[in-house]
């Protein structure tokens, strides 16, 4: 086998280069492996890289987003929202040299609609 035809299939198999770089191998015994076996035998499949992840490990993370959006404060976001939007407002203000009159406009939450 050439030195191109190895070339090629480290290309196709980047794996083989973090097994270089790891020190787990070197690109000697890769090319006479590749040599006596070429690039089908069954002697490549330790370069390849273990997949662990699951369906279940998917869900768990899935899961873990969901409960993370469940525990947020709405109305502190909210107010978060608000300060920037004001900061904003301020900082266009000063850079544009008007004069505009920084809203203190709070918006009544959606359950609350005769002052109960």
């Amino acid at each position: 086998m050439s030195k191109e035809t190895f070339k090629v299939f480290v290309r196709k198999h980047p794996e083989l280069a973090t097994a270089v770089t790891t020190g787990k191998a070197t690109w000697q015994t890769l090319y006479e492996t590749f040599d006596l076996y070429g690039e089908e035998a069954s002697v490549w499949n330790q370069f390849q890289p273990v997949v662990t992840t699951t369906v279940s490990s998917k869900m768990n993370g899935f899961q873990e987003m969901v409960n993370t959006f469940k525990n947020i404060d709405l109305d502190t976001f909210q107010k978060g929202i608000n300060g920037l939007e004001k900061g904003v407002e301020l900082l266009r203000s000063i850079t544009t040299g008007e004069e505009g009159a920084v809203s203190s406009y709070e918006e009544r939450p959606i359950h609350k609609y005769y002052e109960d």
